[in-house]
């Protein structure tokens, strides 16, 4: 039974309309909604990409929006990863050291998910997956391993959602929904195959059809109050760095045979460009002329109006403006740390939403073309792992070496190259010059009568 029909049982069941609403709205959404999906083709909502469809491609230009754009990027495409047991079995921790070593050998596998993670400001990303079958050893067996070989990044463009109803038996009308993509080496569109494809949606709501709601739909709007505030901008800078020349002439006076009042003042102009192109002005002692200064308002409001769109970008992106360095003269350091976690909890929220999306299409794979190896190598009742990016948020090396103590006194085991990249030290080589350290005991006073150690 689909969700629909489990609906109207609880409607029926009741003996009331299962939607009593008067909100016209509500009606129109839903007959909207209805005829979206009686088009052959469901188009994607999206207002941005319906007045510019190149918006993606001019917002980029944007100093201040690209600097923002990459920095959310490159924090939710997290330089360590780790890929985590499904479940709390060996043969699940074997299996996920299996998948995390086949994932390390894609070529590219930062740039991709760094073009994935573009979903957030698009809406949806894709990549297509390319495999193939190599003679490897994992988990110490030797056999065919299917391996991912390359992750090609695919223009959202190339994607568009289909719809078809058809008349079932019982009456009513079975609707079909499907994704395709432009195949150019066909040169028509193909009914893309979901196994071979990563498909990464952000906000994946029900108005959204399918194609997600990317912060594009915001930007948009300050990309096109900042274009016109800088294009009345440098109209204005001219008079305001070179101020106006003001000259008087008797408008009333009887204009001579040839030379209109109108003819007097084009000559001036003209005369009055060209001396002030040399840098010098001449004129009869009688021409009244005055030298004004350019207003330093128009400047100002500029300036301000340019600032006030770019930390409105810069907030919408990366959810603050001073963890970047802007606005910092309208608030304290503790403000901005405040600001800083507030970015991090937005970026993790996209890094969870990535690690799903890679999990199940990538990780999906790989453990859907290697579950007879898996098998073979007793590892068949083993859950498919999951993908987990590392958390990146820079520590402080005192406080981490604290932390790493306070935890190895506990008998907690932990990973030598996190301990090495948290507190910033370089692992040694096998021909380094060490020092080797002394792990404290639990209880600094451990063996000592009378201080809490043993008698």
């Amino acid at each position: 039974m689909s969700d629909e029909d489990e609906l109207s049982v609880v409607g029926a069941n009741t003996g009331l309309p299962l939607f009593d609403t008067r909100a016209v709205n509500a009606d129109l959404y839903v007959h909207a909604l209805n005829s979206v999906y009686h088009s052959y083709r469901i188009w994607e909502p999206s207002y941005a990409g319906s007045r510019d469809p190149d918006i993606w491609e001019k917002v980029r230009r944007d100093a201040v929006i690209s600097a923002a754009v990459d920095q959310r990027l490159h924090a939710i495409a997290a330089r360590e990863w780790r890929v985590m047991p499904g479940g709390k079995s060996d043969a699940d921790a074997e299996a996920a050291a299996v998948v995390e070593e086949i994932l390390q050998q894609i070529p590219r596998f930062l740039e991709t998910r760094f073009e994935l993670a573009q979903a957030v400001f698009l809406g949806s990303a894709y990549a297509f997956i390319g495999g193939r079958r190599v003679l490897d050893t994992y988990a110490k067996k030797t056999g065919l391993w299917w391996v991912p070989s390359r992750l090609k990044d695919m223009d959202r463009r190339r994607f568009r959602w289909r719809s078809e109803r058809k008349p079932a038996e019982d009456g009513t009308n079975e609707l079909r929904t499907w994704l395709e993509y432009w195949s150019i080496r066909r040169e028509e569109w193909v009914e893309a195959d979901a196994a071979r494809f990563v498909r990464h949606t952000y906000n994946d709501e029900e108005s959204r059809l399918g194609y997600g709601r990317g912060l594009i739909e915001a930007i948009y709007f300050y990309h096109y109050v900042k274009g016109v505030v800088m294009r009345e901008g440098l109209q204005g800078l001219e008079r305001w760095a070179q101020g106006m020349v003001v000259v008087k002439i008797d408008g009333l006076r009887a204009a001579s045979d040839g030379k209109p009042n109108a003819t007097v003042q084009t000559a001036w102009i003209k005369a009055l460009k060209k001396m002030r192109a040399r840098h010098a002005l001449t004129m009869s002692k009688d021409d009244e002329v005055d030298l004004l200064n350019g207003p330093g308002q128009g400047h100002q409001l500029v300036e301000t109006w340019l600032r006030y769109v770019d930390n409105a970008m810069t907030r919408l992106i990366l959810g603050s403006v001073r963890p970047t360095g802007g606005d910092m003269d309208s608030g304290a350091r503790a403000a901005a740390e405040t600001e800083s976690d507030t970015t991090e909890q937005l970026i993790q929220f996209d890094r969870l939403l990535l690690d799903e999306t890679i999990t199940r299409d990538i990780i999906g794979e790989i453990w859907r073309h290697n579950r007879a190896a898996f098998s073979e190598c007793g590892l068949g009742s083993a859950k498919k792992p999951k993908f987990s990016s590392v958390q990146e948020k820079r520590s402080d090396p005192v406080e981490a070496s604290q932390v790493i103590a306070t935890l190895l006194g506990a008998g907690v085991t932990l990973r030598a190259e996190e301990v090495y990249e948290r507190t910033g030290m370089t692992p040694p080589g096998p021909d380094d010059d060490v020092i080797e350290g002394q792990a404290a005991l639990a209880n600094p006073f451990a063996g000592i009568p009378g201080m809490g150690g043993q008698e």
